[in-house]
């Protein structure tokens, strides 16, 4: 069994740019939420589960 920090997913997703940029355009579209937003904290928690459990890294074309 793999011991990790759920954590350490959102952060290692947040540390590779490309990688966080297909996240939040897949899972917002084109209507990316900013801080400002009502319910941002709810709404970056909701973003971030999904990151950690269902959002499935692109496959490199061959």
């Amino acid at each position: 069994m793999m011991k990790f920090k759920l954590g350490q997913i959102v952060d290692y997703a947040y540390f590779k740019r490309e990688l966080i940029s297909t996240a939040l355009k897949k899972f917002f579209g084109d209507d990316v939420p900013g801080q400002e937003e009502p319910m941002y904290e709810e709404i970056n928690a909701l973003f971030n589960e999904w990151l950690i459990f269902d959002f499935k890294l692109p496959c490199p074309v061959k």
